[in-house]
């Protein structure tokens, strides 16, 4: 106990920080004491009591009959109000929400002082001091109500005035997001645990989501949502505000085991598998846990903790972002091998010396000859580039394409014509404890740890080196993390101050299907040396014109690791006076986001097919494989060498 006035004294220098409103997940509860003609009981005893730990706190009315309490959390609270000459009256049920302020009227009824009223029915709950628009729900709420195919929190914002799904293409879409007022999901939001911030700064939000820890919904005691008017307390974001409070332990043992499981029996099949006669891939999701909150010392000292793990089996990205499935575009078999008779078409123009120019056609770019002033190639013969004219790592690539499994028609430039289904696993483990103190009458504490690791692996859809992935990757990891501590003190029945600080980390990384694997040097590609950790893999290649094959190689980016380290220092103070209530605060955010994020980490390659189309002087397009670009522009197309 030697250190508490060193605590406290510390405590006191913060005081003089600047004026702000600070008290997001704790209450405040006023009222007025008056007798049976309305007139104000002043020097009323009032004790407040919350039903679930016992804790009591308590205060006198001033000469208007008027009484205040902040720094309270949430709950279910008694009020007990006696003064000399009148009966004692206990006003139960009070529902305090974090960061509200609620008027409780008592009037009492004259008596000795021995006897008691106690009011059972609900008391009525007003916001005396406060124009904010959103959604208190309780755990009922959030633990009954839907929440998405992985039961992530977020979900349950919409049922807020003014909130929609995340806007298309977000990054945090997959994870709950929502657009508060119209303005983006991602970075715009404000989200809190236990009143401290909880927000990704990453530069992409690789995790998908916008807050660092998403506490299992069983550990949540309160959330809240706000969408409009609330105050500069909060801050940072123009969208809206969640702030969820974790659950505390009680004077009694609660509770909770569980086991949720999903799987694809009553899911629809994609219509791009319906289109390519392939089955519904398998989903499964086992959702399990166990959470408890107890007395270690009864009425002093509560503890609540609480464990949950996700374990998802999809394909074909049934669930988002796990496994990859659909059409793809890549070569025939017989173009793999340099034959591409097939896309040869009708007649669609004439070249230099009259000969016919077919749609298809692919023509020899070290060819070049003027005629008449006007360039000129040389088609291949019989569209087959022949095998002399392949470079070695070429050959090597175009081996490992599986065969198309979809129709096509000659002469045609196809697209789709690979159908296929990959698998993705995802597992997370992730928990929470948090201990609440009362260390005397005037002085308590709490303090929480909370923390989430996701592992997330993809499986490719083109074999081996081809690799082809987006920046979706092929592994991702997410590591978050939450402590905090508060302290709070009663100086006298009209200064009370709290002292909070916050830290929340999160690492998030993603890697290609070939970090490890120097392919460069095993294809026989010259020129570069990529290889360093996790940096393996072929260059990406992207292929456009008539015909757009599926990118091949490592994807750009790639590897990425992205932290987020943000220390958060709250101070509050509040202050009665007469009829007077006044709050004060400030807020000191440390916030770090490293990166490692290269673009071009392999090289990028990219081809189009213009480079071996028939040069035009006109600049126009008279066939699909007839282009305007100039023949002094014409770069080696992948497939000759």
């Amino acid at each position: 106990m030697r250190q508490l006035p060193r605590f406290r004294a510390l405590a006191v220098l913060l005081l003089l920080a600047i004026p702000a409103l600070a008290q997001r997940d704790l209450g405040t509860i006023v009222g007025t004491v008056t007798d049976p003609q309305g007139g104000a009981i002043a020097g009323a005893r009032i004790t407040i009591t919350e039903d679930a730990t016992g804790l009591n706190y308590e205060t006198t009315t001033n000469p208007s009959g008027e009484f205040i309490r902040p720094a309270l959390k949430s709950g279910t609270y008694t009020i007990t109000a006696e003064a000399k000459g009148f009966r004692r009256v206990a006003q139960k049920n009070v529902v305090l929400v974090g960061g509200d302020r609620v008027g409780v009227p008592i009037s009492l009824p004259v008596g000795d002082v021995s006897q008691s009223v106690e009011v059972t029915a609900e008391a009525p709950v007003l916001q005396t001091e406060s124009t904010t628009l959103g959604q208190d729900l309780n755990t009922k709420a959030v633990s009954d109500l839907p929440l998405g195919g992985q039961r992530v929190f977020t979900y349950l914002a919409r049922l807020s005035p003014g909130v929609l799904k995340s806007e298309p293409g977000a990054r945090d879409e997959v994870g709950g997001g929502f657009s508060a007022n119209g303005v983006r999901s991602n970075g715009q939001n404000n989200f809190l645990l236990n009143g401290v911030d909880n927000n990704v700064n990453v530069i992409d939000f690789l995790n998908q989501t916008a807050f660092v820890v998403g506490p299992s919904v069983e550990a949540i005691g309160e959330m809240r949502i706000l969408t409009n008017g609330y105050n500069a307390e909060y801050g940072r974001g123009a969208g809206g505000v969640v702030n969820v409070n974790l659950k505390s332990g009680t004077n009694e043992l609660h509770g909770v085991l569980y086991d949720i499981l999903q799987n694809e029996k009553l899911n629809a099949n994609r219509w791009e598998y319906n289109k390519a006669g392939r089955k519904r891939g398998p989903v499964k999701q086992n959702q399990f846990g166990a959470g408890a909150g107890f007395p270690i010392i009864k009425n002093r000292l509560f503890m609540f903790g609480d464990y949950q793990g996700t374990r998802i089996r999809s394909s074909g990205g049934a669930v988002q972002n796990l496994g990859y499935g659909g059409f793809y575009n890549i070569p025939t078999p017989a173009m793999t091998k340099g034959d591409f008779s097939t896309l040869l078409g009708p007649v669609v123009g004439t070249n230099a010396v009259g000969g016919a120019i077919a749609k298809g056609s692919i023509y020899d770019p070290f060819s070049n000859t003027t005629v008449n002033g006007q360039l000129h190639r040389t088609q291949f013969p019989g569209n087959i580039i022949p095998a002399s004219r392949w470079d070695p790592a070429t050959a090597k690539m175009m081996a490992l394409f599986p065969a198309a499994n979809q129709p096509i028609t000659s002469g045609t430039y196809f697209t789709n014509s690979f159908a296929t289904s990959t698998p993705g696993t995802q597992n997370t483990d992730q928990g929470d404890t948090r201990v609440d103190f009362r260390l005397s009458d005037k002085d308590s504490l709490f303090g929480s740890l909370s923390y989430s690791n996701l592992n997330k692996v993809n499986t490719p859809f083109l074999p081996g080196a081809l690799d082809g992935t987006p920046f979706n990757a092929v592994t991702e990891e997410d590591l978050g993390r939450n402590a905090q501590m508060s302290y709070t003190r009663l100086w006298t029945n009209s200064i009370i101050s709290e002292t909070r600080v916050g830290f929340s980390r999160l690492v998030t990384s993603r890697v290609g299907a070939n970090p490890d694997k120097d392919l460069f040097k095993e294809f026989g590609i010259g020129g570069y040396n990529p290889m360093t950790a996790l940096n393996g893999g072929l260059p990406q290649m992207q292929f456009s014109g008539s015909t757009s094959y599926q990118q091949i190689g490592a994807n750009d980016w790639l590897p990425s690791k992205e932290y987020s380290n943000v220390w958060d220092f709250i101070q509050n103070v509040a202050i009665s006076r007469s009829s007077h209530a006044l709050k004060f605060g400030a807020e000191y955010r440390i916030i770090k986001f490293p990166f490692f994020q290269v673009p071009y980490p392999h090289g990028e390659m990219n081809f189009n097919s213009n480079e071996t189309a028939y040069p035009l002087k006109a600049n126009a397009r008279t066939g699909w494989r007839l282009v305007l670009r100039p023949a002094t522009r014409w770069r080696p197309s992948c497939w000759a060498r």
